[in-house]
């Protein structure tokens, strides 16, 4: 079982290496009849092998590419987050399920897969795989609010008519109770807000105008509460959330369409909250407690913690995790998802 699940995806490019220069070899010191037949058996190692892994081209010693049409600038990622990986799971110690708590999908850990009552994975599972649980963060960009210009403290309110954010800035405090308009320019634009203190409460929504995105940074203080909107029927690649305070992000109640990414924190998820995009977590741990949580096309990147998902809450997408636990109904279902452009890793380590 556990060759079926993740032979594929965990070969690394040191054994593809291996394979190819053996083939080599053969090639050159075989007979002429051998030499064909090996050549055949090597042009079809080299189609499959190209078929499930980018491959990056290599410069030669005279400063050129080795030829063709591979692209040299393609980014590193964990090869379990291309396409073609179909698990739902990675996780490097135990997935626990209890209640009538379910998976849909395939499940992959260096742990154990433990069920009570009547909790099931559906799917194919690998336990105590081995796996090399090689998972690191995405760069965590540096954006300082010295890099833009101080706007001070401003809350959208009532009266006056909040006026709309036209332009990057950095704010001591941002606020909004009624419905905050952020024009993010043209297709290709990015609009920058930093703010030390964000908050989204009371009747708040944040709308975009514009076709380009939208990078809030905070460096201290999130409270999202109380059925508010941000980027409601957007496009989630439109938004990204950077998070730099110690305490747990935490999102009350309420939707949001966009990515967040904590570079300290753990995130916790309350009442009937929905997000759509895809969450990576830098520390501490991840709850979706209670109510009516759903996290939808989500990739929940979150190496080093642990998942704990309660109640009737759902997640539709991936998972990446220390340990998986699910309780009541809760619910975790496969969906393919798309990686934003906006992360990116360094070459692997």
């Amino acid at each position: 079982m556990k060759n079926c699940l993740i032979q594929e995806q965990g070969q690394t490019l040191i054994e593809y290496t291996f394979l190819i220069a053996l083939f080599t070899t053969l090639i050159a010191v075989s007979s002429p009849g051998v030499r064909t037949a090996t050549t055949n058996v090597f042009n079809t190692v080299v189609e499959q092998l190209t078929n499930n892994v980018e491959v990056i081209a290599e410069e030669n010693d005279d400063g050129g590419d080795d030829g063709g049409d591979v692209n040299e600038n393609l980014p590193w990622i964990p090869i379990e987050l291309n396409q073609f990986d179909e698990n739902a799971i990675y996780s490097a110690h135990n997935v626990t399920l209890s209640g009538s708590s379910k998976i849909y999908g395939n499940v992959v850990t260096n742990g154990a897969i433990v069920t009570s009552g009547t909790s099931t994975v559906e799917g194919q599972t690998s336990e105590f795989s081995g796996y090399d649980f090689n998972f690191p963060l995405p760069v965590f960009p540096t954006i300082s609010g010295d890099s833009y210009q101080s706007k001070g403290s401003y809350t959208a309110g009532w009266w006056p008519p909040p006026e709309p954010i036209i332009e990057d800035g950095y704010y001591s405090s941002l606020k909004a109770v009624n419905n905050l308009v952020i024009d993010t320019g043209n297709e290709g634009e990015t609009r920058t807000i930093v703010v030390d203190n964000f908050e989204l409460s009371g009747d708040g929504k944040i709308s975009l105008s514009g076709s380009g995105k939208l990078v809030l940074v905070v460096k201290d203080q999130f409270k999202f509460t109380n059925d508010v909107l941000f980027n409601n029927g957007g496009l989630p690649e439109n938004v990204v959330i950077y998070y730099e305070g110690e305490d747990d992000l935490q999102f009350g109640q309420g939707h949001i369409s966009g990515s967040v990414y904590t570079k300290n924190s753990g995130i916790s998820f309350t009442g009937s909250t929905s997000i759509q995009g895809n969450i990576f977590v830098g520390g501490g741990n991840v709850t979706v407690a209670s109510g009516n949580v759903n996290l939808a096309d989500a990739l929940l990147y979150a190496p080093g913690s642990d998942l704990n998902v309660t109640g009737s809450s759902s997640i539709e997408g991936r998972i990446i995790a220390n340990s998986v636990t699910g309780s009541g109904a809760s619910t975790i279902r496969f969906k393919p998802v798309q990686l934003d452009e906006t992360f990116f890793w360094e070459l692997n380590p």
